[in-house]
């Protein structure tokens, strides 16, 4: 038997060579693109090899979801963006709970609303399961492969232990702006800008470092969430804010929408529901 003393053990040399072997083999599947699954409406809709829209919003956060689902109708479906690393390991009964009956929540639905026969006003792209920070360039990178959009917004969340500022996010619902250099205007919406020292990750860092490198006037919308899942305060609270921002974009008929009491009700609805069904998931975990 080897004294354990002596003996000859693994050096960090051969641990290095081992992570970076291993950190080869996920870097390939890191920048891997997204698998789009488009409808027929597509076609008609294509310049330059791209999807042609005035406006992309693009929704991350549980809250918006709740809203825009009462919003938009599946005819509006234009296709959606494949993630089938999501939920994959996942035990049966959990993954049943969180993707729903149609199995489909782990991909981002895109959907199409007003505009001209070729060109749509707004085209929304409602992301129901979060892509890693790893996997987000290369999701961000094939998104804007396929769409050319003259105009960003985007609706995400940040949990509360990681925000910073002075502000108690458990007290009331906090919202927060951040601007790339080509839409920041002097248009006020009542919302002030993210505190210095927050950090974006995942998707939506994704996205605005593209529209700031590429041009594209983009906004982000941030929600600081005290909950992991909505409530009806955070939703209603939500929901006038992306009234706020959304009004003076190409999103009238959007905005419209989210001022109607009954329909952001049907989104608290939602949410308690969503809370009820994470109480019975939490018994799988």
């Amino acid at each position: 038997m080897e004294d354990p003393i002596t003996g000859h053990h693994p050096c960090r040399s051969v641990v290095d060579e081992e992570e970076e072997l291993q950190a080869q083999e996920f870097a390939e599947s890191y920048s891997t693109p997204p698998v789009f699954e488009w409808s027929g409406k597509r076609e008609g809709l294509i310049a330059d090899g791209k999807v042609q829209v005035r406006l992309l919003v693009l929704i991350t956060s549980t809250s918006a979801s709740s809203l825009m689902t009462q919003c938009l109708e599946p005819e509006q479906g234009i296709g959606r963006i494949i993630q089938p690393e999501i939920l994959q390991d996942a035990p049966i009964a959990l993954r049943a709970m969180v993707e729903g009956p149609t199995g489909k929540d782990s991909a981002c639905e895109l959907y199409i609303m007003g505009g001209g026969a070729s060109v749509p006003a707004v085209l929304v792209a409602m992301c129901r399961a979060a892509v890693t920070p790893e996997r987000s360039g290369a999701w961000a990178n094939g998104l804007f492969a396929e769409i050319n959009p003259e105009q960003v917004i985007c609706i995400s969340s940040l949990p509360a232990r990681q925000f910073i500022g002075q502000e108690d996010p458990t007290q009331e619902p906090l919202h927060f702006l951040l601007q790339t250099n080509g839409s920041r205007s002097e248009q006020k919406h009542g919302i002030p800008l993210l505190p210095t020292g927050n950090l974006v990750s995942g998707q939506p860092a994704a996205i605005m470092s593209y529209c700031q490198v590429h041009g594209i006037p983009a906004t982000l919308l941030v929600s600081v969430d005290a909950s992991p899942l909505p409530d009806s305060i955070a939703v209603k609270a939500l929901a006038q804010n992306m009234v706020a921002l959304l009004e003076g974009t190409d999103a009238k008929e959007l905005a419209a929408m989210l001022k109607q009491p009954s329909l952001v009700l049907e989104a608290c609805r939602k949410a308690r529901q969503a809370m009820r069904l994470s109480d019975r998931a939490a018994l799988y975990i």
